[in-house]
């Protein structure tokens, strides 16, 4: 590697974030990374859980989306619990948010018995 690719591979590592959201049961996960003038955060890898305490299947949305909830949605996964049931489920990708735009990963709205938790990790790129 020269002396350019190294400098740009320790500023990427120098610029990862973890985000996580861990509510009570009852309330929307949701965990996000703020918008920043002149950068790009790249979505890397999150982990979710949603715990089902109910008699009954629950259906529940997981999404990435820009800047805000009701933000533009990059990316979207339906989950199906069953009955007193839990979920854990991993994605791993290079996902990246228009420039200077956060990131938002959110569960939908959620029964008063079910919890869920939300972990992101990510990486920003500065454009100076």
């Amino acid at each position: 590697m020269n002396q350019k690719a190294n400098e740009a591979l320790i500023a990427t590592i120098l610029q990862r974030w973890t985000a996580t959201s861990n509510p009570s049961a009852g309330t929307t996960a949701v965990a996000s990374v703020a918008a920043t003038p002149k950068v790009r955060h790249t979505l890397g890898i999150i982990t979710a859980s949603q715990k089902n305490q109910t008699a009954g299947a629950v259906t529940a949305s997981l999404k990435v989306t820009a800047d805000s909830i009701a933000g533009t949605v990059l990316a979207q996964q339906h989950f199906l619990t069953a009955a007193a049931g839990v979920e854990r489920f991993g994605f791993e990708f290079a996902l990246p948010a228009p420039l200077n735009t956060g990131i938002v990963v959110s569960f939908d709205t959620v029964q008063a018995s079910v919890s869920q938790t939300i972990t992101m990790t990510g990486y920003s790129e500065s454009f100076s």
